[in-house]
């Protein structure tokens, strides 16, 4: 046979192959689009809890509707996507199918730093603003602030705060929080922010009887500032005189005044 005929059978060939290799790839596609969805299965990309499986799979089939024996190709997976995004806790949802017949959803949950908590309830906030609500049998381990917190948005809330001064206040807030996580001697160490009546912060420091009035949330570097000062100087000066008593409070809201009480 000669060498331009055994090419062009070569290549009739190979092209025949092409063909029969992709009508059965399409009549595989097809049987598995025509598979009815078999199971959900959710996994997680974070080690919190303010939702489960199971409230996963209830959302689901509350505000979607019924997935279990419904074709692959009728799962609107976008539509899924958004919807558990719309919890207040899930930031980023991923859902997608398996040829055995399964449904996937991928989340990943919104971290909090604070936790901000009153007579009337209570939120987190992420290092964002972004409020979310508490979770029923959940605590999140972060910072506590409570008392007369002034942002208080309906139960069930979800998103930055509504208005502009809250959305300042919540700023500032997580600017001392920033601030005491990068303080070597105070990261770990406080243990919760109490908003007085007066508006005034106030630090609660575990290894302390004091309360640390900071005032506002300007100037908090200072302020930090001279509190290590009354620890290094004042505090160790008191403690090294025999029967002298604790200051119940310290108040470092003034620029270059520690004055306590």
């Amino acid at each position: 046979m000669k060498r331009p005929v055994r090419i062009i059978l070569s290549l009739i060939l190979a092209l025949a192959l092409c063909t029969l290799t992709g009508f059965l790839m399409s009549l595989t596609a097809r049987q598995d689009a025509l598979m009815a969805c078999s199971d959900v299965e959710v996994e997680f990309a974070d080690s919190l809890g303010f939702v489960t499986s199971q409230d996963i799979r209830k959302f689901l089939d509350e505000n979607y509707g019924t997935v279990i024996g419904v074709r692959l190709d009728s799962l609107h997976l976008a539509v899924m996507e958004n919807m558990l995004e719309s919890k207040g806790a899930v930031l980023e949802s991923e859902a997608w199918t398996s040829l055995d017949g399964k449904l996937h959803i991928r989340i990943s949950q919104r971290a909090p730093v604070m936790r901000l908590s009153y007579d009337q309830g209570g939120y987190y906030i992420d290092a964002s603003g972004y409020i979310f609500p508490l979770h029923k049998t959940y605590t999140a381990p972060v910072p506590l602030t409570c008392g007369n917190i002034p942002v208080r948005p309906p139960k069930g809330y979800k998103g930055q705060a509504p208005d502009s001064l809250s959305r300042v206040w919540i700023g500032g807030l997580l600017d001392l929080n920033r601030s005491i996580e990068a303080s070597r001697s105070l990261r770990g160490r406080v243990d919760s922010i109490v908003i007085r009546p007066s508006g005034d912060a106030c630090l609660k420091i575990k290894d302390a009887p004091q309360d640390f009035v900071l005032g506002d949330f300007s100037g908090i570097d200072g302020k930090l500032g001279r509190i290590d000062k009354y620890f290094s100087t004042i505090e160790a000066s008191r403690a090294s005189q025999e029967g002298a008593q604790a200051y119940k409070e310290v108040i470092v809201k003034y620029k270059n005044q520690i004055i306590c009480k």
